[in-house]
């Protein structure tokens, strides 16, 4: 099998801050090209929105709504610019084919810590989580978090930035908002600029620009 980008499990990172919130971009090194790197972008509009962007002509566009203090509304749309994308290849591309999630009631049948679902045999064979598709990993990620969470014991890595900045741009937003009734990202009226990518940029171009 051919070397490819994806086969660098030690990205760098760079985040940007925007008028409508801020977006970060993972670095890989491309094996063979010194004048370019493999780049992805995710924009993060405040107050809840993030785009995040497929391995080929489609995206994710994500609504994370609070419900309330411990419980969130997770909202997806996946899209492409070229053609339809059916009810069934997104089911199948997030993982939702299983019987642990109820399409009636859009909730995801996992129990943290002993009843999450993972196939033991498949984590023998290969497999680092046991789970057939991403949107199950996440939901298992958010569910092994605490209740309340001690962010004072977490332990960031570089890959946290995002996570980082989320906060740091929530806790700027709602002191502007407290301090004159701004709400950040309000003002900006056209978002069909602010798009997520998955692509070769070249060493000579800007990832903010391309």
């Amino acid at each position: 099998m051919p070397a490819s980008a994806w086969d660098s499990l030690a990205p760098t990172y760079e985040v940007d801050d925007t008028d409508y919130g801020y977006r970060y971009v993972a670095f890989r090194a491309i094996p063979g090209r010194d004048d370019a790197r493999h780049a992805r972008q995710v924009p993060a509009i405040l107050p809840c929105m993030r785009f995040i962007p497929g391995h080929s002509d489609f995206a994710i566009a994500l609504m994370d709504v609070p419900m309330t203090d411990t419980e969130t509304a997770t909202y997806q749309i996946a899209y492409s610019h070229n053609e339809p994308i059916t009810r069934e290849w997104a089911r199948a591309f997030l993982g939702f084919n299983g019987d642990r999630f109820d399409e009636q009631t859009c909730t995801v049948d996992m129990t943290w810590p002993h009843d999450m679902g993972q196939d033991r045999e498949a984590m023998k064979n290969g497999s680092w989580s046991g789970f057939a598709a991403i949107e199950f990993e996440d939901v298992a990620m958010a569910m092994s978090l605490n209740d309340p969470y001690d962010r004072s014991s977490e332990t960031l890595v570089a890959a946290d930035i995002a996570v980082t900045r989320l906060r740091q741009t929530l806790y700027k937003a709602v002191q502007a908002h407290e301090a004159d009734g701004t709400a950040p990202g309000a003002s900006r009226e056209d978002m069909t600029g602010v798009i997520a990518y998955d692509r070769v940029v070249l060493s000579s171009e800007d990832w903010k620009t391309v």
